[in-house]
């Protein structure tokens, strides 16, 4: 979901996830299956300071695994992913009305 959303002080880490995002629509276009994923928080090393509620690594790709057998192009993992995700088309887009805190 760092595709859509950056959080503060996420600066290069989040320009990577958009580059990612861009790259995975651009890749589709030559007719390559492209599995993007969208999780929110993953229980990672990266995350270790964060409290809020986190998935696990093994869920993660559990859910990506089942995307690509149905020849998904896009799993939105958790509730987080498809808060974001619907954002994007509201009024007040989580992009530009930032995360609440």
């Amino acid at each position: 979901m760092l595709s859509w959303v950056s959080l503060p002080a996420g600066g290069a880490y989040h320009l990577s996830k958009a580059a990612a995002w861009a790259a995975t629509n651009a890749l589709r276009e030559q007719g390559t299956l492209v599995v993007a994923a969208y999780p929110g928080y993953i229980d990672t090393d990266i995350t270790a300071q964060v409290t809020a509620p986190k998935l696990t690594p093994e869920h993660v790709v559990n859910e990506v695994l089942a995307a690509v057998e149905k020849n998904l192009e896009e799993v939105l993992v958790d509730d987080t992913g498809r808060a974001v995700k619907q954002s994007l088309s509201s009024g007040a887009p989580i992009y530009l009305a930032g995360i609440p805190r």
